[in-house]
């Protein structure tokens, strides 16, 4: 393996505290997070849960060694998350597989391998059409996480196959450390693995990628750098001095230039991250207001998209002008997503770079988060946004402000926790990932250990986000507990990079912590006793032997609940809420 790709395992080893010693391991969980961070759509939310639960390398991996389901760019883990995707009118898939080996030629027996493994991944959807296919590839299924992978996907395809639109996508990375390309016989044998795949007939597209160690370097780069783009603006107009706005600007631009802002021309899709701000996910073509735009797009009057739609809004950290060319750094679509997606899927029409897209750029003053949030809010009741959506993001901004000062409170920059109250805002900084906290792990980890509700973060984190501002983020919350709550999950990540099997009940390892350190005696989140409380807690958790020995404590507890709900191997077993309340019993009665 050369230098340049080992430095880069190096520090994303650093970055997420990874501990592993296996050279073919790392490879491995370094693969799959840069492929990850270039198909997720969050990919600056990623952290070390994410990795592992979509590395599935190891005895009996059948070739896979990463396996992504991701629904409208958002990474699919659990069952209830599928529950939730029935309610929707069209949902977006795709199955992502990644063959990560460290070796200096692409090998034709390891790609028919992994060829063969993606298409027996989905042999139990197979099975009710009895097919060839499922006869032949119905019992390498393999390891238990690739098991339960597969089920997740036969429940998605199965419960949501009218909702899927356009049909799904497969891709399949090959991943070596070679510097040369894949020769002409491997890649016409990758391609009839493609063909067995494609007559499936589950897929809209299959796509493969045989990927060299110079390719997984740039992917890697560009998990490093901020979003930016240049653009040719020549048809705008400044407009006048707003308060709170540095500067903005009203326009046009023709889509040879809007797509700059908005398509990765690698993976040919919408760029990750730029909609982290945009509280609408794609909708589908299905959708009204969407088959619309759409049908604009394709009746042949291109001309009349600047007159007919409403337009995009962007929010930028940074604009630099020279003219008419624009250089956008750190931006955001806050309002556009539908659009967005819709001519990004329409990209390749006759005549689309003619088409001129309306356009508002703007720059807010630093640190004017709540001129983004009317932003958001104004252009986003225009359309049919659930309005709980938008109270949620105002109130988490506000309560946010307060919560980053307070983690700046604690200790040097070198060996801090970082809040991160704005999607990527540590993108390009020299700080490791696993000290940065987002605010869906925040949502998390606060609920685990202070509202006594672990079963709720193992789930689907969107049912948290509609307890902004009554039971999360609330005015009269003191920071600490949420502080204290990363504190001690952080500690917990560091100790399952030696033993990552406790991973499957973290949540419900904060919650007995917090009852075991405080003598069962919690006060509530806006008790005045809360921050003595928290520095008891935060005082355990900086002292090795006494985080261990309370740990090792929790563990055994857990370890010691009956099997009456499953098996505590499992890891559906913790989503339940009586194994949560039968925990608290447990805690209660214990002594330490």
């Amino acid at each position: 393996m050369d230098k340049i790709t080992k430095s880069m395992m190096d520090e994303f080893m650093n970055d997420y505290n990874i501990n592993t010693t296996q050279e073919s391991d790392i490879f491995e969980m370094f693969c799959n997070y840069c492929i990850l961070s270039r198909e997720r759509s969050d990919a600056d939310q990623l952290d070390i849960n994410d990795i592992e639960e979509v590395t599935t390398g190891g005895k009996d991996d059948t070739g896979l060694d990463g396996m992504i389901i991701l629904v409208d760019g958002k990474l699919l883990n659990t069952k209830e998350e599928v529950d939730e995707l029935k309610k929707r009118a069209s949902v977006k898939v795709s199955f992502i597989f990644v063959q990560s080996k460290t070796s200096d030629s692409f090998i034709k027996e390891d790609i028919g391998y992994f060829g063969d493994g993606a298409l027996s991944f989905f042999a139990n959807f197979l099975q009710g059409q009895q097919t060839s296919l499922f006869e032949e590839n119905n019992k390498k299924l393999g390891n238990q996480k690739i098991r339960e992978k597969s089920e997740l996907a036969t429940q998605l395809l199965t419960s949501c196959i009218s909702k899927l639109e356009p049909m799904p996508t497969c891709k399949l990375y090959y991943i070596t450390t070679s510097f040369r390309h894949i020769n002409q016989n491997n890649l016409a044998y990758f391609n009839r693995k493609k063909k067995l795949i494609e007559e499936t007939h589950i897929f809209g597209n299959v796509q493969i990628y045989p990927l060299r160690a110079r390719d997984i370097q740039d992917f890697y780069r560009s998990t490093k750098l901020k979003v930016q783009a240049v653009i040719e603006f020549a048809s705008h107009v400044s407009l006048l001095k707003i308060e709170g706005i540095k500067q903005s600007y009203i326009g046009t631009l023709p889509f040879s230039e809007f797509r700059k802002l908005i398509i990765d021309d690698t993976l040919e899709k919408v760029k990750p991250v730029i909609l982290d701000d945009n509280v609408r996910g794609f909708k589908g073509k299905d959708n009204d207001v969407n088959k619309d735009i759409d049908n604009t797009l394709t009746s042949g009057h291109l001309d009349r998209f600047s007159i007919l739609n409403n337009g995009i809004t962007i929010v930028s950290k940074s604009i630099s002008r020279v003219a008419n060319t624009f250089t956008l750094k750190d931006y955001q679509i806050v309002n556009g997503c539908q659009t967005s997606n819709i001519l990004c899927n329409r990209k390749d029409i006759e005549g689309i770079n003619n088409l001129h897209v309306p356009v508002k750029i703007i720059e807010p003053d630093e640190n004017r988060d709540d001129i983004v949030i009317e932003i958001i809010k104004a252009t986003n009741f225009q359309t049919q946004v659930e309005k709980e959506a938008l109270v949620a993001l105002e109130k988490a901004s506000k309560f946010s402000k307060g919560l980053e000062e307070h983690y700046k409170s604690f200790g040097e920059e070198s060996s801090r926790l970082y809040y991160e109250r704005q999607p990527g805002q540590y993108i390009g900084t020299n700080i490791p990932k696993n000290r940065i906290v987002s605010i869906k792990n925040q949502l998390k980890v606060f609920a685990a250990m202070f509202l006594d509700e672990p079963h709720r973060a193992l789930g689907y984190s969107g049912s948290l986000i509609k307890d902004i501002g009554t039971k999360i983020f609330c005015d009269n919350h003191h920071p600490s507990p949420y502080y204290t709550s990363s504190l001690a999950h952080y500690k917990l990540k560091n100790q399952f990079s030696k033993n990552p099997k406790y991973r499957k009940y973290q949540y419900h390892l904060l919650m007995a912590l917090k009852y075991f350190i405080l003598k069962k005696d919690c006060p509530k989140p806006n008790n005045l006793r809360i921050d003595d409380s928290c520095n008891t807690i935060n005082i355990v958790l900086d002292d090795p032997q006494q985080f261990t020995r309370y740990l090792d404590k929790a563990i055994s507890t857990i370890e010691c609940l009956d099997n009456t709900w499953g098996s505590i191997e499992a890891r559906d077993t913790f989503k339940l809420q009586v194994v949560t309340e039968e925990l608290i019993k447990k805690l209660f009665v214990a002594e330490f």
